[in-house]
């Protein structure tokens, strides 16, 4: 494996930032530290990305927003023109543009993302969460290139902002406990992704806390479409659920149309909390209680994560790869008491 600067500040004892120094030809570093730094570097026959240093000094002004358009159910809704806003507007202010990179798929990433930065075409990387691949995270690490990933990221040696989704699910699931329900259900599409599975684990948390148990037959997925979601009501066991707590306001839009198709009444009969203040939680009949996650806010602090790193870069300062999750809020509506 090519060593990193990393690498060889670890061999040095000393700091990225004090390696740096050295390879800029600083002469903010000690005569004893530029002796272990030169020493650890031909120990460890390590040579510097040329293009990836070139890149602090020539100042593209531009990051690249890397987007995997086969995920039509992320790139084509709220959530992502949210995100996408968010950064260009904390960019925008810092004087820096965003550019979309398309790809077909998660495995052309490294190969595309690697040309970019050779073509010395942007500053900086951003990634969702879906394309936050062990090979894509090898790549911009190994040439050095500043990165984040909007969404939480599994790599300790990334920075990542999210939205905290278990926070979410415990929220929700306690508004429906409040209201004196006990039999409550949860409902999405995938259980595949990762905030689904964090959502239904805040909804765990708060059914334990609560003294309520829940049957597996409660709880279902691959709810994608109307015609599902009747089927399910169909077939489920008798009486529904007082309540569910739906991974997406997209999902229960449809889901109270085919409750009142199938003769129950929302709120009356069953009570509905479900997440993303997009558009259709607010013309549903009724109008759909959420917890609301501000996903632009997460592209705001994304980016000034992306921002700090680059400005500590041209400072010789060591990278940080920082970690936040952020708040939600309930927004009440007429789906539930």
């Amino acid at each position: 494996m090519k060593p990193t600067i990393r690498d060889v500040a670890n061999r040095a004892g000393v700091s990225v930032a004090t390696v740096s120094r050295y390879l800029n030809n600083s002469s903010l570093i000690a005569p004893v530290s530029r002796d272990k730094v030169r020493t650890a570097i031909d120990a460890l026959n390590y040579r510097p990305n040329m293009m990836a240093r070139g890149l602090v000094k020539q100042n593209t002004e531009t990051i690249a927003l890397v987007v995997d358009y086969s995920h039509e159910e992320i790139y084509g809704n709220e959530f992502f023109l949210k995100i996408q806003v968010g950064l260009e507007r904390e960019f925008s202010r810092h004087g820096y543009y965003l550019m979309l990179v398309n790809i077909a798929s998660a495995g052309e990433a490294p190969g595309l993302i690697k040309k970019i930065i050779l073509e010395g075409r942007v500053d900086g990387i951003v990634l969702l969460n879906e394309m936050a691949e062990p090979s894509v995270i090898h790549l911009l690490n190994e040439m050095e290139v500043p990165f984040v990933i909007a969404g939480r990221g599994e790599y300790k040696n990334a920075a990542w902002v999210d939205i905290d989704n278990v926070l979410g699910g415990y929220v929700a699931a306690n508004k429906l406990i409040g209201c004196g329900l006990e039999k409550i259900g949860f409902i999405t599409n995938s259980f595949q992704k990762r905030f689904v599975k964090e959502r239904f684990e805040g909804f765990q948390k708060a059914m334990m806390e609560a003294g309520l148990e829940y049957a597996e037959t409660w709880v279902a997925a691959g709810l994608n479409t109307y015609q599902d979601q009747i089927k399910f009501l169909k077939e489920c066991e008798k009486p529904v659920c007082d309540a569910y707590v739906v991974s997406d306001s997209y999902i229960a839009y449809h889901f109270i149309k085919a409750l009142k198709n199938s003769g129950y009444s929302v709120p009356k009969d069953v009570q509905i909390v479900a997440f993303d203040n997009q558009l259709l939680s607010e013309v549903s009949e009724p109008g759909i209680t959420v917890v609301d996650i501000d996903v632009t806010m997460l592209g705001v602090h994304a980016a000034r994560f992306l921002l700090d790193n680059l400005y500590r870069l041209d400072k010789n300062y060591e990278p940080q790869a920082r970690h936040e999750l952020l708040g939600v809020r309930l927004i009440e509506r007429g789906s539930t008491l």
